[in-house]
């Protein structure tokens, strides 16, 4: 089953964003304002249609998709090839894409307790040097920051970005 498969299998809807497709889900929104807040143009909730790409770059939309902490919106990049990273609570994971294909995760435990257990980070080696796991990671922290849950990294990787990064350290 492809990623567009799968999403639209969760409920995710489809929108046109030219060079990118934007998925969304409210069912998985926190409605916490990221994205209103990074690109408030871009991002309107008291308008219809919510969603406005004419006004933003396919890189500015992209960065802001990325920062959604919930895992609400996803994108499928149609254009030139670009690695985004999702957080993916039903999978309690965040992932990076290359187009359809996964090249990367950060693996997490998410009990119904007050902390999530990170347990593996691994990307592909043909990406080396692209600061994937980085931003795996990072995904994984700012999710956890808006579930106001604490993290326990039992992979050494996620435990080394987190403790060396002063922003990240509160989630410890």
């Amino acid at each position: 089953m492809s990623k567009r498969e799968e999403w639209e299998a969760l409920g995710f809807e489809a929108y046109d964003a030219g060079e990118l497709t934007l998925y969304m889900n409210d069912d998985f929104c926190t409605h916490n304002g990221t994205c209103v807040r990074a690109y408030p143009g871009l991002f309107n909730p008291k308008r219809t249609p919510w969603f406005d790409p004419s006004v933003a770059s396919t890189e500015d939309i992209a960065r802001v998709i990325e920062m959604c902490p919930s895992g609400a919106m996803r994108y499928i990049w149609e254009g030139e090839k670009r690695v985004r990273v999702m957080f993916e609570p039903e999978n309690q994971r965040s992932a990076a894409y290359d187009g359809e294909k996964l090249v990367g995760f950060c693996q997490l435990q998410m009990d119904e307790g007050d902390v999530w257990i990170v347990t593996h980070t691994e990307s592909d080696p043909a990406y080396a040097g692209q600061g994937i796991a980085k931003r795996l990671v990072s995904k994984v922290a700012n999710a956890a920051r808006v579930a106001q849950k604490k993290l326990s990294p039992r992979c050494n990787y996620a435990a080394k970005v987190l403790t060396e990064d002063p922003a990240f350290r509160e989630l410890l």
